[in-house]
């Protein structure tokens, strides 16, 4: 099995960084990187309460209207933001125990989102997101 590094430059709390991501290539069919069919993006936050979402660290997805669908099943409130290069452009209700739904647009490029309560984005609930044509 081979491993890759991807460095992937972010912005968290609206501050440039890379992110470097071992991911494992071979025929686990295990990697980093969750790539995303269709317009639409089922986003859950870690039912026990910790600060990360249920999908990697980096996603994959198609260019144009993205509907999320934000879901929260735990007591800790979270909510996701999604930002183009420190801009804001979709951003949920703060949620606990419940669901939300958005859309962002999103031209071919790279995004991040996160969740802007606390520390939540600085201490892992930050993700890069791709979007291709």
């Amino acid at each position: 099995m081979a491993a890759a590094i991807v460095i992937a430059p972010v912005l968290i709390a609206g501050a440039a960084a890379f992110v470097i991501l071992k991911t494992d290539v071979g025929n686990s069919g295990s990697e980093s990187v969750s790539e995303l069919p269709g317009d639409s993006l089922t986003l859950r936050a870690d039912p026990n309460g910790a600060p990360k979402y249920e999908t990697g660290y980096v996603v994959s997805v198609k260019a144009g209207t993205l509907d999320v669908n934000f879901i929260n099943d735990s007591f800790i409130r979270h909510d996701v933001v999604f930002e183009d290069m420190g801009d804001v452009i979709g951003r949920s209700k703060v949620i606990a125990g419940s669901s939300d739904r958005l859309s962002v647009e999103l031209e071919p490029g790279n995004y991040e989102f996160y969740c802007s309560i606390a520390d939540h984005a600085d201490v892992g609930m930050s993700v890069f997101l791709i979007a291709n044509d």
